[in-house]
């Protein structure tokens, strides 16, 4: 059992709270029993994994979890090279089997040295960034993040998102970093469900919506005099979800097709950019499935 700060595992997990040093290593922590089973599940497979077994023992499910990681016949079955999405049916590139991780066991007080939450489950894994190569294009849904910075709001949004039935998420240079570990535990495992395609420039991103057929681009701003309740969510679609506090930016407003706001009833001034995207989410997937059932009948 590792019960030292100064061994290099530790060490290591430690630098991956730092965006430069995820970007260099092309890797981020994932916390909690939940969403390391995400990531299993989605065949994204841990390079490290830093356990306490007592803190794992409290559930059933900590202790299943970590019987397989250490289970040969996971990484056997071979990974996924991109967690690509293909028509409407989730499809991956098969590669070799990946090398099974290195399992370590901590200290209870070393686990919590270096876990992002106030009462760690007792695990903690080093995942590779995620590298998503394609989407279901039959009717594309995009969120543009444009300048998002707070990490539990990007979190929330890819959770809503994803949860709505989103294609993809395209986000602005100028965001908080998909990999902060803060956002990874708001997401909710959304990271490994959802499409995303970060530090796009806008020209990126202009040409990203245009490969996907997208023509309507709606900008979520209170400065606009239609609703989004008036906005046909049924055609390929884009909405931009601006900074929390400078709302869009000049570009995003140039790439906008239409502007729309959410009418407010009470006095409050706005709302909240993950509120008002959540919203944003379900009123398209409310319009969507509507078109479905028109069609199933």
């Amino acid at each position: 059992m590792i019960t030292s700060s100064s061994n290099d595992n530790i060490k290591y997990v430690k630098a991956l709270a730092r965006r430069h040093i995820r970007q260099q290593e092309r890797a981020f922590i994932a916390e909690g029993v939940r969403l390391v089973e995400d990531a299993l599940n989605a065949g994204s497979y841990p390079t490290l994994v830093l356990y306490n077994e007592p803190l794992l023992a409290r559930t059933e499910r900590g202790l299943a979890l970590l019987e397989r990681i250490g289970s040969p016949e996971v990484y056997r079955r071979g990974g996924k090279s991109g967690l690509a999405l293909t028509g409407s049916e989730a499809g991956t590139v098969d590669k070799a089997a990946p090398t099974p991780a290195r399992i370590l066991e901590v200290g209870d007080k070393l686990l919590a040295e270096v876990a992002e939450t106030v009462t760690p489950q007792g695990i903690l894994a080093i995942l590779p960034f995620l590298n998503w190569q394609e989407y279901d294009d039959s009717n594309p849904l995009f969120f543009v993040l444009d300048g998002l910075q707070d990490p539990g709001n990007l979190g929330t949004i890819m959770r809503s998102a994803e949860a709505a039935g989103a294609t993809a998420m395209l986000l602005s240079r100028t965001c908080v970093d998909v990999y902060n570990p803060k956002v990874v535990r708001a997401a909710m495992g959304a990271h490994f469900r959802l499409p995303f395609f970060a530090d796009l420039d806008w020209n990126a991103i202009e040409a990203g919506l245009t490969e996907a057929g997208i023509s309507q681009v709606v900008a979520a701003t209170m400065q606009a005099e239609a609703a989004i309740y008036d906005v046909d969510w049924r055609k390929p679609s884009a909405v931009i979800v601006g900074n929390e506090g400078r709302g869009l930016s000049d570009e995003a407003l140039a790439l906008a097709t239409i502007r729309a706001t959410i009418p407010i009833v009470g006095s409050t001034e706005s709302l909240n950019a993950a509120v008002a995207a959540s919203v944003i989410a379900f009123e398209a997937a409310r319009q969507r499935r509507g078109m479905r059932v028109s069609a199933a009948s």
